[in-house]
């Protein structure tokens, strides 16, 4: 209508939920197909990759603590809240 490109969506009522447009993942929340490439965007800025690793080590050996499970719990709550994490994937989406 006004000739001028849309830049930004907001997927929440926060600053940080403001996410750059891309139409096809748009389009593809709206039809609750889910957005796996935003998830996996969101996964590698809040997951730390020597972390990770040593979480697969301590798994892999039977060594997976309470504590583990817990700072797992606090890097998913780093991606921002369950029910947008949750509509990302495909199936999941409300």
């Amino acid at each position: 209508m006004v000739g001028v490109p849309i830049a930004f969506a907001g997927m929440g009522e926060r600053l940080e939920d403001l996410e750059p447009f891309q139409a096809e993942r748009l389009v593809s929340r709206l039809l609750g197909m889910g957005d796996v490439l935003s998830l996996i965007e969101r996964a590698e800025a809040a997951i730390d990759v020597d972390d990770a690793k040593r979480l697969e080590q301590k798994l892999r050996s039977d060594d997976f603590t309470l504590e583990d499970f817990q700072a797992q719990m606090k890097t998913l709550r780093k991606m921002g809240p369950l029910e947008q994490v949750l509509g990302m994937i495909p199936g999941l989406a409300t």
